[in-house]
């Protein structure tokens, strides 16, 4: 009898030792974002009486969670075991593109897609690539957005599509960890964005001064 206690009180305390360890403190895994500073408003600019909206952007299936994907080599794809990005890289792209567009200026207003606001423009898209991509020359921060811009007013596609193109980056990284791909891919989007925010002001007043010349109006002369 002694002895089966003792066997039940030992098996007790292992259990026990066990839950403690199981419940115990892990790793923890740390969170990034992509982040810049905001354009500087650009003087002596044209505002083009329009809205503007970003619409929430789709992303390829590698990039559609908070997961930080690597590529080791050719054919491989991983992802960093105890790093995440804060929120879905679409949405960061989006909403940096939103908010770049609108400090800018040139435009009345800018709308992000969480907003849900109507507008007559309408940049829609998606994010193509947005990785580490590792190789014997050091690593390299890689981002591809696929944007187009559209026209809801006019009735036909064709009309409709302003433009529809790739915008591609590729920044070299300090070292192959979290830290240096969030540098990175902020450099990267940064670099674009000034594409993008050239390309979509160009195309509206492209549109508008076509409009005007058909009515007969004359082009505005007031900038601001």
């Amino acid at each position: 009898m002694p002895r089966m206690k003792a066997g039940w009180l030992g098996l007790a305390g292992g259990l026990l030792l066990l839950a403690a360890c199981a419940g115990g403190p892990g790793p923890t895994s740390q969170q990034w974002a992509l982040e810049y500073p905001p354009p500087r408003p650009e003087k002596n600019l044209a505002l083009l009486p329009v809205a503007l909206s970003v619409a929430r952007l789709a992303a390829a299936p590698p990039y559609t969670s908070t997961a930080m994907v690597y590529r080791p080599q050719g054919f491989q794809r991983a992802t960093y075991t105890y790093h995440r990005w804060l929120i879905p890289p679409a949405d960061m792209v989006g909403d940096l593109l939103a908010r770049d567009l609108r400090v800018a200026g040139g435009l009345r207003a800018v709308f992000s897609g969480r907003e849900g606001a109507a507008a007559r423009f309408r940049l829609i898209g998606g994010v193509e690539r947005f990785l580490e991509v590792d190789g014997p020359a050091g690593a390299r921060a890689e981002l591809v957005l696929n944007l187009s811009l559209l026209d809801r007013r006019a009735k036909h596609l064709p009309r409709r599509l302003m433009f529809q193109r790739q915008y591609r980056a590729m920044v070299p990284m300090s070292a192959r960890r979290a830290r240096a791909l969030a540098r990175a891919l902020s450099r990267a989007l940064a670099r674009l964005s000034r594409q993008v925010r050239h390309d979509v002001r160009q195309a509206i007043a492209r549109r508008l001064a076509r409009e005007r010349t058909r009515k007969g109006e004359p082009s505005p002369g007031g900038r601001r």
